[in-house]
């Protein structure tokens, strides 16, 4: 059985890095959701981003985690912090070409520094904060 975060824990550390990333003018909803929602491969998810009207919300899988024949627990402040940094490198390559952008390797190379950049900056902030 996988444990739960409370809704007003994800609320507080969505909070948390937002102020971080520097996102605090974000209007960004939080919630759980399942895979009906998410897709089958998805443990979180942005949604409804929008750079003219500074919001977006996040799915979270409500189980978090995935299925490879075990079961792998995530850091949920990793996952949120994965999803902000979407919105940021979204929004620099909003000028890109559309073609770029919706090409299979591009979204893999963003998903690994999406991924890698959570962490570490999970590492280092966290024992600050």
């Amino acid at each position: 059985m996988s444990k739960r975060v409370r809704h007003s824990t994800l609320i507080k550390k969505l909070s948390k890095w937002q102020k971080v990333l520097k996102l605090s003018d974000w209007s960004i909803r939080i919630r759980f959701s399942d895979e009906k929602q998410m897709g089958p491969n998805n443990v979180a998810l942005l949604v409804n981003c929008s750079h003219d009207e500074n919001a977006a919300e996040i799915l979270i899988h409500k189980y978090y985690y995935k299925e490879n024949g075990y079961r792998t627990l995530f850091n949920i402040d990793t996952l949120i912090i994965h999803e902000l940094i979407h919105i940021i490198l979204n929004k620099k390559l909003d000028s890109f070409p559309k073609m770029i952008l919706k090409n299979k390797k591009f979204h893999n190379f963003e998903e690994f520094i999406c991924n890698h950049f959570a962490i570490i900056i999970y590492h280092v902030f966290h024992e600050k904060l």
